[in-house]
C-alpha cells in the first residue's frame, strides 16, 4: 500500500495467463486453470471499506485476424 493507503492494481488476463501488479510490484506471474471451460470471469474482493476510483477494461484484438495460418508442408 502507498502511504495514503491507496493501491494501484493492474490485472492482465489472457486465456490461461493471469498477471497481477500492485503499485507496480508483481503479485502473481501466471496460472494455468485445470478446468478452463469453467473459467468465465475474474472477481476482486476486499475486507473493509474500499473505494474504486477508476476501472478500465479492454478487449484485446487477435494478432491473427484471419485465424491461425496453415502450416506449409514441403516434400
Amino acid at each position: 500500500m502507498g502511504e495514503d493507503g491507496r493501491v494501484d492494481l493492474r490485472v492482465l488476463v489472457d486465456h490461461s495467463a493471469l498477471e497481477i501488479f500492485a503499485n507496480g510490484r508483481p503479485l502473481a506471474a501466471r496460472i494455468y486453470p485445470t478446468r478452463p471451460g469453467d473459467a468465465v470471469g475474474v472477481g476482486i474482493g476486499a475486507d473493509g471499506d474500499v473505494t474504486v476510483e477508476r476501472f478500465d477494461a479492454w478487449k484485446m484484438a487477435s494478432v491473427l485476424p484471419n485465424g491461425p495460418a496453415a502450416l506449409a508442408v514441403t516434400a
